[in-house]
């Protein structure tokens, strides 16, 4: 049996709410949503505690609406307070919410909305599939720490090899230095184009999504989809948005865990080259101006 997901929304959106419950209970789930859960001569505030109480996911649509309901706000509120999984949906640019400004969420905005479902869809079915909860302050699934004894870089051009005993990243002028784990080995270069270097990293993403053994072929397919994302805004140079690079990376960290310290490393040297510091903390990535 699938877990039950509360969809907290405005009204005003009321349309892409009643959509994104159709994808989901198509997919499987139990959508809890107030037009259609909750009986007439109810008591409404009972109704959406009981609601919450029985659902282990919590979605939220994000809007310039939403964030200035008291009502979404309470029920933000009731879900981190009761430690449920929550994942917030960015359906229009607005104010993200204080209490939810640690929290990974989907970027609607910025995604074709078949492309955004896929995404929500992974990411629940991580959710409802791993077994343990993760930080309500970070509902991003926690990284395994593995030794990754060559990380080759990219570039042509010169480069050496350095060593380390956890996950790093410095920059020190055109020196790229990536090391994971205990006696790994990272590689520093040089050189090299941005175009050659951001095909090669889709090739070895696509290799890594490829041997993920735990995924559906539709998960592989929205990763593949976050990868060439972010391979397209790095492409952008020095336009390129540090912000939309960092929630990409982090969506990855929440859709495939296992291979998003690689997506990190590997990106280190062609995110310097546009003027991009990356770097990990905890199980997210933080991606910065130089």
């Amino acid at each position: 049996m699938t877990a039950q997901i509360f969809l907290s929304y405005s009204h005003s959106d009321a349309a892409f709410a009643a959509k994104l419950a159709g994808g989901l209970e198509k997919a499987g789930y139990e959508v809890w949503l107030d037009r259609t859960d909750i009986q007439t001569g109810a008591r409404w505030d009972d109704e959406i505690v009981k609601g919450l109480d029985a659902s282990a996911v919590f979605l939220v649509l994000l809007s310039e609406a939403s964030t200035a309901s008291q009502n979404v706000k309470d029920e933000i509120g009731y879900a981190l307070d009761h430690n449920k999984q929550i994942l917030p949906l960015l359906i229009e640019s607005c104010e993200i919410p204080f209490r939810l400004r640690r929290v990974q969420y989907v970027d609607f905005a910025a995604l074709k909305y078949s492309e955004g479902l896929q995404t929500v869809l992974s990411i629940v079915k991580s959710f409802t599939t791993n077994g343990k909860k993760t930080n309500t302050s970070s509902p991003v699934a926690t990284a395994k720490k593995r030794e990754e004894k060559n990380m080759p870089g990219k570039k042509s051009g010169t480069s050496k090899n350095a060593g380390g005993d956890k996950f790093t990243i410095s920059i020190t002028g055109n020196s790229n230095v990536a090391a994971i784990g205990r006696g790994a080995r990272a590689t520093v270069n040089q050189g090299g184009g941005l175009d050659a270097e951001m095909e090669a990293w889709r090739k070895q993403m696509e290799k890594k999504i490829s041997g993920l053994q735990n995924l559906y072929p539709e998960d592989k397919s929205a990763l593949n989809q976050q990868v060439e994302q972010i391979a397209r805004e790095v492409e952008k140079g020095a336009q390129a948005d540090a912000s939309r690079v960092e929630r990409l990376v982090n969506t990855i960290a929440a859709m495939a865990p296992d291979i998003f310290e690689v997506a990190v490393a590997t990106l280190v040297n062609p995110l310097a080259g546009v003027g991009l510091v990356a770097k990990k903390i905890g199980d997210k990535a933080q991606v910065r101006k130089a």
